[in-house]
């Protein structure tokens, strides 16, 4: 039993200290498109918080690079102040591409609920919104249908 617990404690202690894709420290890019959007959703960047999914940093193209994706959705606002990107049924959903030289450059931008980033080297973002659900995919120049 002792031994258990020891492992399990090791374990645990593992798992905290090891980063996973949710934890991983955003690139430059992305920490100032973040502060950038948190500030223009709340006024400021200081009476907005972000859930963890907020901004996700993946490779949306399959150029390598990483590419963001913004949801307003999980962009909260402090003392009772409304995210100006959200409607009463959908917020903006934004995907930024990377460029050669490092940067991030706004490529796509909907109104919807929520957006989740599909596998493999191009990955589908499928789009809910409250008129439903559709995807887009990357197609050498844009996202589209």
């Amino acid at each position: 039993p002792k031994m258990i617990r020891s492992a399990t404690l090791l374990a645990a202690a593992i798992a905290v200290l090891s980063p996973t894709a949710a934890q991983a420290q955003p690139s430059k890019a992305g920490a100032y498109v973040a502060k950038e959007q948190m500030a223009e959703a709340c006024g400021s960047r200081k009476r907005a918080k972000a859930a963890s999914d907020a901004f996700q940093e993946k490779d949306l193209t399959g150029d390598g690079r990483p590419d963001l994706l913004v949801n307003h959705r999980k962009i909260r606002c402090a003392k009772k102040r409304k995210n100006v990107r959200c409607g009463p049924k959908n917020c903006t959903i934004q995907i930024y591409v990377r460029t050669k030289r490092g940067l991030l450059k706004p490529a796509f931008e909907v109104l919807a609920k929520e957006a989740k980033i599909g596998a493999g080297d191009k990955p589908a973002i499928i789009i809910t919104s409250s008129l439903g659900t559709g995807k887009v995919r990357w197609d050498g120049k844009a996202f589209s249908q």
